[in-house]
C-alpha cells in the first residue's frame, strides 16, 4: 500500500525543523492540531477492553456460582423419598394422594420436629439408615407413634428390632401376593416392589406379607423398647406407586391415621448423643467455596495487573492519508478472497440507489424509482429492478456483469 506523507508545513524548510506557531489569541481555545487532553486514570480503566472483559468473567463466576448453590440447594430439598419431589425417586404422588384422603402430610429434617409432632400420628422415616442409636431411641419414645422405616438395612440394631435385612434379597419384579392376615395388605391385594429390600423376623412373627427371596416385602416387629415398628421394602416411590397395588398399600399404610410426619435425612439436633450425625448429602466437594473464592480474586488481581500495564488511551492524528481508490481496492481484495459476492454486490447496489435516488427521488419506493429510470432511460422497469434490486450473483463473472450493467444504468440516467 502506498503511503503519502503529509506535506510540511509553512516557514519549514525541505530538511530544516519547523518553524514555531504563533500562539492563539486570548479568549480562544488551542489550535486545531493541538494535543488531546487525556482522560483521568479512573475513565480510562473503566473504558479499557481488559476492564469489560474482567467484568464479564466475574458476572459468569457469580452465574455459575449461584447456579450451582440452587442446584446443590434442589438436590438436598427435592431429593429420593421426599414428598415434595416429583422426580421418579421421590415420594409426591403417594404424598399428593394422602392429602386428598384428608391425611395432614409434614415434611420434616429434624428428629426434634417429629418427637415433638408425632405424638399420636403416624411417624415415615424415609432414611432410617442416617439415625443415630440416640435419635432410633427417641423415635420409639414418642407416645402412641405408629413408626414405619422405609428400606431400613442396617439401623434395625440401633431400633432394637427383633428382625434382620435379608442380605442379597429383594422383591421379585412380578406381582406378590400378601400371603398374610394384615387388613392393608388384604384391601391392597397384589404388589409389585422394584428391587425393594425384604426381612425376616428372629423369634415370633407379628405380621408378615408379601413373602419372597426367604423373607417378607412388608413386616411389622417388635424392639426391645416395646413399641412395634412397620418395615417397608418399596412401592412407595413415584416410579413404582402406579404398579400393581402399591398405592392401595401405601395409602392404608401411611393414611391410617390424620397427620403423617415425614422425616427425611436429619440434620444435628441439640440433644442428640452418640455416634457422628451424618451431613446432608450435596453434589459438591468441601473445598468448592475456597476454589471459587480464589479464582475471582485471581481473575481480580489479573485484570488489575494487565490495565495497569497498558495504560489509558491516548489519542494522536496519523501522520499518513491513504488515498480512496486504494481503499476501495482493499475492500475489494477482501470481498474476493472471502468469496462475499453479496457483500460485493449489495455495495456496488447501494451506491448507485443511493446517487440516483437522490436525482430522481422514490429512495425508498423500489418500484417507484425503477419505473422512473425506466422512464429515463427508455429501458423495460423490470429490467432496471433486477439490475438495482436483483438476486445476488452466484459466481464471479455475473458479479462483473452485475458491475457493468449498474455502470450502464448510471451513465444512461445521467444523459442531458
Amino acid at each position: 500500500m502506498t503511503i503519502f506523507a503529509a506535506p510540511p508545513g509553512p516557514g519549514a524548510g525541505p530538511t530544516g525543523p519547523p518553524a514555531d506557531k504563533p500562539e492563539p489569541p486570548a479568549g480562544q481555545g488551542p489550535p486545531p492540531d493541538a494535543p488531546t487532553r487525556p482522560r483521568s486514570r479512573w475513565s480510562s480503566f473503566w473504558r479499557h477492553p481488559a476492564t469489560r472483559w474482567v467484568a464479564a468473567i466475574l458476572l459468569v463466576t457469580l452465574i455459575i456460582a449461584l447456579t450451582i448453590t440452587a442446584f446443590g440447594s434442589m438436590t438436598g430439598s427435592n431429593g429420593p423419598n421426599d414428598p415434595r419431589s416429583a422426580r421418579p425417586d421421590g415420594a409426591g404422588a403417594g404424598a399428593a394422594v394422602l392429602r386428598q384422603e384428608g391425611v395432614d402430610v409434614r415434611p420434616t429434617r429434624r428428629v426434634d420436629d417429629a418427637v415433638r409432632d408425632g405424638a399420636g400420628a403416624t411417624v415415615v422415616v424415609a432414611f432410617p439408615d442416617r439415625l443415630t442409636a440416640a435419635q432410633a431411641r427417641r423415635l420409639l419414645a414418642i407416645p402412641d407413634a405408629r413408626i414405619i422405616l422405609l428400606a431400613p438395612e442396617s439401623v434395625l440394631e440401633r431400633f432394637g428390632a427383633a428382625a434382620e435385612n435379608v442380605l442379597g434379597g429383594g422383591s421379585a419384579e412380578i406381582p406378590m401376593t400378601p400371603q398374610c392376615d394384615d387388613p392393608a395388605a388384604l384391601r391392597a391385594g397384589d404388589t409389585q416392589f422394584r428391587g425393594g429390600e425384604v426381612y425376616r423376623p428372629n423369634g415370633a412373627l407379628l405380621a408378615g406379607c408379601y413373602p419372597g427371596d426367604g423373607g417378607f416385602g412388608y413386616l411389622r416387629a417388635a424392639t426391645a423398647a416395646g413399641p412395634e415398628i412397620e418395615l417397608l421394602g418399596g412401592g412407595w416411590t413415584n416410579d413404582e406407586i402406579a404398579l400393581a397395588g402399591n398405592a392401595a398399600l401405601v395409602t392404608s399404610l401411611f393414611g391410617s391415621r390424620d397427620r403423617l410426619i415425614w422425616l427425611l435425612e436429619t440434620t444435628p439436633d441439640s440433644d442428640s448423643t452418640g455416634g457422628g450425625e451424618p451431613t446432608r448429602p450435596t453434589v459438591l466437594p468441601g473445598w468448592w467455596t475456597m476454589a471459587v473464592a480464589q479464582a475471582v480474586v485471581a481473575v481480580i488481581i489479573v485484570g488489575l495487573w494487565r490495565g495497569r500495564r497498558l495504560g489509558p488511551i491516548i489519542q494522536e492524528r496519523l501522520p499518513v492519508r491513504v488515498r480512496a481508490s486504494e481503499t476501495v481496492e482493499g475492500h475489494g481484495r477482501l470481498y474476493f478472497r472471502l468469496s462475499a459476492r453479496d457483500r460485493a454486490a449489495a455495495a456496488l447496489r447501494d451506491g448507485v440507489v443511493r446517487r440516483l435516488s437522490r436525482r430522481y427521488g422514490h429512495g425508498n419506493d423500489p418500484m417507484a424509482l425503477a419505473a422512473a429510470l425506466a422512464e429515463r432511460t427508455g429501458r423495460d422497469s423490470r429490467q432496471v429492478h433486477q439490475v438495482l434490486f436483483g438476486p445476488v450473483p452466484t459466481d464471479d463473472d455475473q458479479l462483473l456483469d452485475l458491475a457493468e450493467n449498474l455502470d450502464q444504468l448510471e451513465q444512461e440516467a445521467r444523459q442531458p
